[in-house]
């Protein structure tokens, strides 16, 4: 997953040993989650809610978004 400048997120990711996601909706095609991330930045360490949204097309596409709040 990318971020909106481009980069790979997971190049930012912290310790996130302890996610937890609640889902939010679920349907055949998709998925929408609550989770909270942690990201490191600039030596800073901070956590980020936002919803993780998976969702599968007809092909066998996939596609994956972190929307933070």
């Amino acid at each position: 997953m990318k971020s909106e400048n481009g980069m790979v997120l997971s190049n930012y990711l912290g310790n996130n040993s302890k996610l937890t996601a609640t889902t939010i909706s679920a349907q055949s095609d998709r998925l929408v989650c609550k989770i909270n991330l942690s990201l490191t930045y600039a030596g800073s360490t901070q956590k980020i809610r936002g919803r993780f949204i998976y969702r599968e097309f007809a092909g066998g596409k996939t596609t994956v978004q972190f929307i933070p709040h």
